[in-house]
C-alpha cells in the first residue's frame, strides 16, 4: 500500500460515496432497450 501511495503522490483521485455508486450494467441495459424501442432495425446490426 505505501508503494501504491507514493506512486499516487501528486494525484487528485475523485472517488464518489458508495450512495452514489450503482451498477452501471443497469444504466447500459435500459439504455438499450430505449433505443431498441426507438428502432427496432437495431437488432441485426
Amino acid at each position: 500500500m505505501k508503494k501504491f501511495k507514493r506512486k499516487l503522490a501528486g494525484i487528485d483521485i475523485f472517488s464518489p460515496d458508495i450512495k452514489n455508486c450503482t451498477d452501471n450494467g443497469s444504466m447500459i441495459a435500459i439504455t438499450g432497450y430505449h433505443r431498441l424501442k426507438k428502432d427496432k432495425r437495431m437488432i441485426g446490426y
